[in-house]
């Protein structure tokens, strides 16, 4: 039970805080050069700025969030609790947004968390973070 607060706790951290950081152009970031790609994330940045959660609402989110990942987990250990979100979010980061009232402009473009008894892992398309080693893990883009 102990591991899965930990995951919990550390997943609804990272999320709260991408919601929370909507003036960082790189949570907008679609993966793609030239104008159009550059021109996607400014968009998506400069939506996002007219909706940035309140600290409570963000505290609100992350308790909502902890509490579905924990239900999740205990439900089904076996498998990870996935949170997405590619333009839009997937539907358990909508359910949190929702009993928080959150606008979900404010979530980054192109992320995926996979939320594991014991560990959490946050891609970006190219790279896998381990959030509970605090390592890169694998790179799975190539330049």
């Amino acid at each position: 039970m102990a591991d899965v607060l930990k995951s919990a706790v550390l997943a609804s951290q990272w999320w709260s805080e991408k919601i929370l950081d909507t003036t960082n152009i790189e949570n907008f970031n679609v993966g793609e050069s030239g104008n159009v790609g550059a021109m996607i994330s400014v968009l998506g940045a400069l939506n996002a700025t007219f909706c940035t959660p309140t600290p409570e609402a963000a505290v609100a989110f992350r308790i909502a969030l902890q509490q579905i990942i924990m239900r999740e987990l205990n439900n089904n250990p076996e498998n990870p609790v996935l949170l997405s979100c590619d333009y839009f979010p997937n539907t358990l980061l909508q359910e949190a947004a929702d009993k928080a009232g959150i606008d979900t402009s404010a979530f980054p473009f192109k992320r995926t968390m996979r939320v594991f008894v014991d560990h959490v892992y946050v891609s970006d398309g190219c790279e896998d973070f381990d959030l509970m080693e605090h390592k890169h893990i694998k790179t799975s883009c190539v330049d």
